[in-house]
């Protein structure tokens, strides 16, 4: 079936793109505006370089790939430029943590769902969707006080007006 190869490779650029956005508030706090703005268009160059490139070889996949890199550097960079102006204590053993435990589910649905009908591979990708929020409490990443928060999210979302 056309174009279902592409979801997984989206769910990994979004990340990334929650990484950019978060690493750019340094510079929102400092107001340097020129940085992002700057870094915006030698990203966006970048991406349709890398375009021109992967396209012809992967076909849409390429297009895919091309703004996973082109994000991923872009991360990079605003992370490094948003420390030297507003350093943040990131805590990098649970974002490192969940960032595996994305890339292992990630290769695990590509292992098991690549000839499956299509009942039996939503089946199992929503067990592994499952298994991504659950983790982070299986494998203690969650704190005590991150527990708490979340619950307390759970209750006001299902509880009524």
């Amino acid at each position: 079936m056309a174009g279902n190869g592409h979801y997984p490779y989206c769910y990994v650029w979004l990340h990334f793109q929650w990484l950019l956005h978060q690493f750019q508030c340094g510079d929102k706090y400092r107001k340097e505006d020129t940085i992002p703005a700057r870094c915006c268009w030698y990203f966006c160059n970048l991406n349709i370089i890398l375009n021109f490139l992967t396209i012809p070889l992967m076909g849409y996949r390429g297009a895919a790939w091309a703004t996973f890199w082109a994000y991923l550097v872009s991360a990079v960079i605003i992370y490094y430029y948003s420390q030297k102006f507003y350093p943040i204590r990131y805590e990098w053993k649970k974002i490192i943590s969940l960032g595996l435990i994305l890339v292992s589910v990630f290769l695990l649905i590509n292992i098991l769902t690549k000839n499956i009908e299509l009942q039996l591979r939503f089946i199992v990708r929503l067990f592994a969707l499952l298994f991504y929020i659950v983790a982070p409490f299986f494998f203690g990443i969650f704190g005590a006080k991150e527990k708490e928060f979340l619950f307390s999210l759970t209750k006001k979302a299902f509880r009524r007006k």
